[in-house]
């Protein structure tokens, strides 16, 4: 059986879809995402897409599912006709390590608030719905300073639990994060340690893969 300590759902791959509403054209976008910095980057590339364009909304929800961080941007629209949406589709299904943007070309038609409430709320299901979903493993990050040979036994772990890197930097040591699943962070750890590696800047635990 699994809970949120053991897997949570996230997307399987980005997804866009489509909704026009007198002639108010909707553009949802949603992307699996590990970290704030994938959301900026994943924001960026969607409003370059859309060149022109009225406005871009956007929501994540990142994390462990029992430890949520969760974020929503209106930019320029109406207070809670986007974010409070948005976060409500990212919720019930209970998806974390995802990304919600949707980019809106507006028309001569004016939508009144509870209408844009009604269109941003609908595009929002419509996107999630529309993506293929995974199940993950919560992950932890832990950055390690250490020698070559220490790395090398560290390295040969993370590889076996199906772990990955990011920020690897090879000098006169190697510092390196290891993210690794919750259920495996004492073992990497332990290593770690025995290998003689020492604990470095450790980022948010609930930056997830």
């Amino acid at each position: 059986m699994s809970d949120a300590s053991t897997s949570y759902l996230s997307l399987a791959a980005p997804c866009p879809t489509e909704y026009v509403l007198q002639r108010s054209r909707f553009i949802g976008c949603a992307a699996p995402c590990r970290s704030v910095h994938d959301f900026r980057a994943f924001l960026r590339a969607t409003a370059s897409s859309f060149p022109g364009a009225t406005n871009c909304c956007s929501a994540y929800r990142l994390g462990f599912p029992d430890q949520p961080r969760v974020y929503q941007s209106e930019t320029g629209e109406p207070s809670g006709s986007a974010g409070a949406p948005f976060l409500a589709a990212l919720t019930h299904p209970k998806l974390c390590g995802v990304a919600l943007v949707v980019t809106r070309y507006f028309s001569a038609i004016r939508l009144g608030s509870r209408t844009l409430h009604a269109a941003y709320a609908h595009i929002a299901r419509l996107t999630l719905s529309r993506a293929a979903l995974v199940r993950r493993l919560p992950t932890t990050a832990r950055s390690f300073l250490m020698s070559y040979p220490a790395f090398y036994i560290l390295d040969a772990l993370v590889k076996k639990i199906r772990g990955w890197y990011s920020g690897t930097s090879f000098r006169a040591h190697v510092v390196a994060t290891a993210h690794v699943t919750r259920k495996a962070t004492p073992s990497s750890e332990n290593t770690a340690r025995v290998a003689g590696a020492s604990r470095a800047h450790t980022p948010p635990p609930w930056q997830n893969e």
